[in-house]
């Protein structure tokens, strides 16, 4: 029994992997409204039936993939938002999103994206890393709401920009260039 379920196991994993893959690969050529079954399915190799088996548009194919990317990406964020240091925190998260390149350059296209990925991760965030900076700041709660507010944007900003640049520089540089910043900021902004 439990090497049948295996076998199935593995064989829904192949199958999402490939319906993944080869969205993506269309996606580079267009956009994910003018996708149809009959093509993701030719282009993965795989039957009609069996995509609807699992999805049933492309649409709910991307919406799955984008996810388990949030889910894993904040599950990332959980795992450092005390540490002290923000460079680790997001060192290791621009090293997630070079590892998951595809997955990024698909939900980063401004035309298949119609929502901001970062902008629902940066959203859930808000009341928790407010709520922080608040207790050890000056400033009221609304300023320090319309600080997160700015670094969230400019961070989200610089990150898409380093993904639709193909990821030129590196985790450590991106990571750091958006830690100097905040670190300056976070002085200027709720200390004085």
């Amino acid at each position: 029994m439990m090497k049948s379920i295996s076998k199935i196991d593995r064989r829904v994993k192949y199958t999402k992997a490939a319906l993944r893959k080869s969205l993506f690969e269309l996606m580079q050529e267009k956009s994910i409204t003018s996708i149809t079954v009959t093509e993701l399915c030719k282009q993965a190799d795989i039957n009609r039936n069996t995509f609807y088996s699992h999805y049933r548009s492309p649409d709910e194919l991307l919406s799955s993939i984008e996810g388990e990317f949030t889910r894993a990406f904040i599950h990332k964020v959980e795992q450092s938002l005390d540490h002290p240091r923000y460079n680790d925190l997001m060192y290791r998260l621009c090293a997630y999103l070079e590892q998951n390149r595809d997955t990024c350059r698909a939900l980063v296209s401004l035309e298949n994206n119609q929502e901001d990925v970062f902008a629902r991760i940066h959203h859930y965030f808000r009341p928790r890393i407010v709520k922080k900076w608040a207790a050890e700041s000056v400033l009221d709660y609304s300023k320090v709401d319309s600080f997160y507010v700015f670094i969230a944007g400019g961070s989200g900003a610089l990150i898409k920009e380093w993904v639709e640049t193909d990821f030129q520089q590196s985790p450590e540089e991106i990571s750091s260039m958006i830690e100097n910043i905040m670190i300056t900021l976070h002085k200027h902004m709720l200390y004085n």
